[in-house]
């Protein structure tokens, strides 16, 4: 009687395995391709991608999904020029990436979810940052960001827990809604003057944040940190409104540079002599004043 109850734990727990579907015996080595000019390699919980051209877009279907608990380490070769999307999303024992400099896109998800990532390495020429590309990289506590990147896609790094400080490239214009939400331990930004627009919630739920080095003046500054939309009357405040920040003009505490230009325009329509003077006074007061001056 007992016999037959364990043989019949024995076949439902042979079952109970059969119905998890194919699992890995040993990470030593599996390879296969991915398209017709790559091929992947998995040896020792490194993943080395090689060959030439576009990575192509997974969407969930990517050939290495049976053994994403292995990976440790991927390693993209010189000659892959994109990053696909949905590509390595949800390894979560993913810990480093190396990226080459022949790679000029990743795309939407592509590392989404990596919770043990610590470690990326960014190609130089990088111009496209797909949506939710690092969001969730909870481990990741730094990353360098191309020059050639034009814009912060929606959700870029959102939720990544363990930044606590991030510089947007000169050349960048847009940061686009939910780029870094949800990032608890940022402390400080950097923005360039060349940032033209913040989506209202790109930085929602940064309690951390205390402070935003901006390239720029303050006037424009109060206008990009609080941005009006005319079509949209329900609004919510800018979640970088009231952070404290820091300009990179010449400054005071009382008047930017190109205040002072304004107003020596306006007094100059009245007396052209007087507004000259004005200005000079202003601008001396400027230069001696080192408090607002940044370098």
């Amino acid at each position: 009687m007992k016999m037959r109850k364990i043989i019949g734990l024995c076949l439902a727990l042979i079952l109970m395995v059969a119905s998890l579907g194919p699992i890995p015996v040993s990470a030593e080595s599996y390879s296969g391709h991915f398209g017709e000019n790559i091929t992947w390699v998995l040896e020792n919980g490194t993943l080395t991608i090689s060959g030439t051209g576009p990575m192509g877009n997974a969407y969930g279907n990517k050939p290495w999904h049976k053994y994403d608990i292995y990976i440790r380490t991927v390693v993209i070769e010189e000659g892959i020029t994109t990053v696909g999307a949905d590509a390595f999303n949800n390894c979560r024992n993913l810990k480093r990436v190396s990226i080459p400099s022949s790679v000029t896109e990743i795309h939407a998800s592509a590392f989404e979810f990596c919770t043990n990532l610590t470690e990326v390495s960014m190609p130089p020429v990088l111009t496209v940052l797909g949506v939710s590309a690092f969001w969730g990289c909870s481990s990741l506590e730094s990353i360098v960001l191309p020059l050639g990147l034009t814009s912060i896609s929606a959700s870029s790094f959102g939720s990544c827990t363990s930044l606590t400080s991030i510089s947007i490239p000169y050349g960048v214009s847009m940061i686009y809604s939910g780029a870094f939400d949800d990032c608890t331990n940022l402390t400080t930004v950097s923005i360039p003057e060349t940032v033209a627009w913040i989506d209202r919630d790109a930085f929602d739920g940064c309690g951390s944040l205390e402070l935003v080095r901006y390239g720029g003046g303050r006037a424009k500054w109060n206008r990009l940190s609080n941005p009006h939309d005319p079509f949209d009357p329900w609004q919510e405040e800018s979640s970088l409104k009231n952070v404290p920040a820091e300009y990179r003009c010449i400054a005071t505490g009382i008047v930017e540079l190109d205040e002072i230009l304004m107003i020596a325009v306006y007094l100059s329509r009245a007396h052209a002599i007087l507004g000259i003077c004005v200005a000079v006074a202003l601008i001396v007061m400027v230069l001696r004043e080192k408090r607002g001056l940044i370098i």
